[in-house]
C-alpha cells in the first residue's frame, strides 16, 4: 500500500548551525541578491537564508503536483481511454486526459479492438468525446508558449499536439518518425515548408487539435483492419451505446512522474493537476478543482500553514505560484522515496526551475550516512544557482 512519509515541522538547532551559517553567509553573499537557500537533514536545519519568505518556485513546484498525485491517485494509477459502440456502428472515444496518448498508445487501442470477437469491422462515424474535461481550460503562464511541453491541456491530446514531418528535396512530405503515420491533416499543415525536418505545434491552433487526434485514430483503425464510412466528429454519439473497451495507459503514475520531472513537462504536470481534481470532485475536470484538491493536501496532509504557499497551477509556469523554502523542505522529505524520478547531476538528484528572473533548484545531496535536502530559490537577475549548489556540495555538513 502506498503511503507518504510525513515529518514534524520541529527541527533541532545545534551549535554547528551557527558555525556553518557564518561560513556559508560569507560564501553566498555575492550570489544571492533576492532569494532563499536551505540545507537540512532529517532532524536539523543545517543552513538557512530567508527560509520563511515566499518566492516564485518555477518548475520545482512539480514536486508538489507529483506528491498530491501520489496521494490522491495512488502509485499504480493509469490514465484511461474508453470506447463505446452503439447499434448503428457509431464509435465513441472518450478521453480522460492521458498526457502520453502518443502514436504507440493509439495503435495499441486499435489493435486491441481488432482482437475482440463479435465486433463489426466497419464503423460508421467516430465521435471524439472530451466531456471529462471542461472546455477551454486556461493555465496561467502558458498563453504565449509554443513549446511541446506546454501543449494545450485537454481530454484527448495526441502526441503533445505536435506533428513531426520531413520534407525532401522534391518537396514531398513524409512523417519524420516511424511510429506515426502521415495523416492528410499533417500533410495539409506541412504544405509549403522548406526541405528538412519540422515539428509543427498546433497547441495555439485549437481548431486542429481534435481533428489531428481523430485522423491518427482513423489511420490506425484502418491499419488494424477496420473501415470508416462516415465522419470523425466532436462529441458523443446519441445513443452512445455500450462500453466495449477501456484502455489503460502503459505508463503507471511513477513512470508518468519520471517523464514529467526529467523533461520538466508542464503539459504533463497540469494533466495530473486536472486528473487530481476530477478524481476528487468529479467531471468535468477544471484547473480550479485541481488547485483546491492540492491546497487541501498541503494544508491537511502535509500540515503546512496557508502562509507558506500560493498555488495557481501544477507545473510552475505561472508567476502566481509562491512557496517558502521551509515548505519545499517538507515536500522534499515526503518525496524522498521517489527521488530517483528526478534528474541526476554529479550524484545529486534534483529538480530545476527556470523562468525569466527565476532560477531554482531543489533535491538531495549525497551523503554516506544520512539524508541531506537542499532548496535554492533565486528571484533575481543573476542566475547563480549552479554556483550555490557547487558551494553546498563542497560543504561538510557533518556535526
Amino acid at each position: 500500500m502506498f503511503r507518504i512519509l510525513f515529518f514534524s515541522s520541529f527541527f533541532l538547532l545545534t551549535p554547528f548551525f551557527s558555525s556553518i551559517s557564518a561560513e556559508l553567509d560569507k560564501k553566498l553573499a555575492r550570489y544571492v541578491d533576492h532569494g532563499s537557500v536551505l540545507v537540512a537533514d532529517d532532524a536539523n536545519i543545517l543552513y538557512s537564508l530567508h527560509p520563511d519568505q515566499l518566492f516564485v518556485p518555477a518548475s520545482i513546484l512539480k514536486i508538489v503536483t507529483a506528491l498530491a498525485a501520489l496521494h490522491y491517485l495512488q502509485a499504480d494509477y493509469h490514465f484511461k481511454t474508453e470506447l463505446f459502440l452503439n447499434k448503428h456502428s457509431d464509435l465513441t472515444i472518450r478521453g480522460y486526459g492521458d498526457p502520453q496518448l502518443v502514436s504507440e498508445e493509439i495503435q495499441s487501442i486499435t489493435q486491441a479492438l481488432s482482437l475482440k470477437n463479435n465486433l463489426p469491422t466497419a464503423f460508421r462515424n467516430i465521435y471524439l468525446d472530451t466531456s471529462a474535461f471542461a472546455p477551454n481550460i486556461q493555465i496561467p503562464g502558458v498563453e504565449n508558449s509554443l513549446n511541446p511541453y506546454d501543449a494545450l491541456n485537454g481530454a484527448l491530446v495526441a502526441n503533445f499536439n505536435t506533428i513531426y514531418v520531413a520534407v525532401d528535396q522534391k518537396h514531398q512530405i513524409h512523417s519524420a518518425e516511424s511510429q506515426t503515420p502521415l495523416t492528410p491533416l499533417a500533410k495539409q499543415l506541412a504544405k509549403g515548408l522548406p526541405p528538412g525536418k519540422h515539428r509543427i505545434n498546433i497547441s495555439r491552433q485549437p481548431q486542429y487539435i481534435l481533428p489531428y487526434t481523430g485522423s491518427l485514430f482513423e489511420v490506425f483503425f484502418q491499419q488494424s483492419g477496420f473501415s470508416i464510412s462516415g465522419e470523425i466528429q466532436k462529441g458523443a454519439a446519441r445513443p452512445q451505446g455500450a462500453l466495449i473497451y477501456t484502455h489503460r495507459s502503459r505508463h503507471d503514475l511513477i513512470s508518468t512522474i519520471t517523464n514529467m520531472m526529467r523533461y520538466s513537462n508542464n503539459f504533463m504536470a497540469n494533466q495530473l493537476l486536472l486528473a487530481i481534481g476530477m478524481e476528487i470532485y468529479g467531471t468535468p475536470a477544471t484547473r480550479q478543482k485541481g488547485v483546491e484538491a492540492i491546497n487541501i493536501f498541503l494544508q491537511k496532509k502535509l500540515k503546512l500553514s496557508k502562509s507558506q504557499w500560493k498555488f495557481a497551477e501544477g507545473s510552475g509556469i505561472s508567476r502566481k505560484n509562491h512557496i517558502t523554502a521551509y515548505a519545499m523542505l517538507k515536500l522534499l522529505k515526503a518525496f524522498r522515496p521517489y527521488q530517483l524520478t528526478l534528474s541526476e547531476r554529479d550524484n545529486v538528484h534534483l529538480k530545476t526551475g527556470t523562468l525569466r528572473g527565476v532560477y531554482t533548484l531543489a533535491g538531495y545531496l549525497p551523503h554516506p550516512t544520512k539524508n541531506l535536502y537542499f532548496v535554492i530559490m533565486l528571484n533575481q537577475r543573476n542566475n547563480s544557482r549552479n554556483k550555490i549548489l557547487e558551494i553546498l556540495s563542497k560543504t561538510n555538513f557533518d556535526n
